[in-house]
């Protein structure tokens, strides 16, 4: 498997790869400081996407496998649009394309020419596999997602693309109604039942705070929202 070097949670180094992306400057994420109400209302609006970093522990992967293996003889459904992991480290790039590649398709974010844009015509007739593979040929986002990954925006040191990180970031997004976790490493993209502009912000917190009460042997949490400025 090729590796890429990992992201740091870092809301203005995401800010700057969706901007190198094509998406304007009125969008940007900002740091999640918790999931109470009092600190939700402090999210700008509207808010349109969470990035949610966990890490990868023995029981994070127990209750993905038992989802997985629940979901299994269930066909997958061909929307909403989600692509296949095949690259070591690449889940904070994967989590931005879930992201943008929703919220572009659905017309609340539009996107100039350049790489991203190019990438989502070339991927639209192929599957989710297939769209990973070609992710994991793209030469320029290879470049794209390394010359972010060590920025001066970022606030640590970044790891080797050898280390095999155990932080992983997924994306949650509102599709057509139904709030969606888009994560690479599973088998499709996951329901998390009806939600709308109005209740979203509440509603991802919410899966948020399922996922940190299913996994107490976990210790890197942290979110990030995708706003409108």
């Amino acid at each position: 498997m090729v590796h890429w070097v990992g992201l740091e949670s870092n809301p203005d180094v995401f800010s700057d790869y969706i901007h190198k992306l094509g998406v304007g400057p009125q969008w940007m994420f900002t740091d999640v400081f918790g999931f109470d109400p009092e600190l939700l209302i402090m999210i700008p609006q509207p808010c349109k996407a969470f990035i949610f970093l966990y890490t990868i522990t023995e029981k994070a992967e127990e209750l993905r496998k038992s989802q997985e293996e629940s979901m299994k003889d269930q066909p997958r459904p061909t929307e909403p649009f989600w692509i296949k992991q095949t690259i070591g480290n690449a889940c904070g790039t994967i989590a931005i394309i879930h992201a943008l590649g929703n919220l572009t398709k659905s017309g609340e974010i539009s996107l100039s020419d350049g790489i991203f844009k190019k990438y989502l015509e070339d991927i639209k007739d192929l599957s989710p596999e297939e769209a990973g593979e070609k992710l994991e040929s793209s030469e320029d986002f290879a470049n794209c997602h390394a010359a972010i990954s060590t920025s001066s925006g970022n606030q640590t040191s970044a790891p080797t693309a050898e280390e095999k990180l155990q932080d992983h970031f997924i994306a949650l997004v509102e599709v057509n109604g139904t709030l969606y976790e888009f994560d690479g490493r599973k088998n499709r993209a996951i329901s998390h039942g009806p939600t709308s502009s109005d209740t979203f912000t509440a509603d991802a917190a919410a899966v948020c705070q399922k996922f940190i009460s299913q996994d107490p042997t976990g210790k890197n949490f942290a979110a990030m929202a995708l706003c409108k400025d």
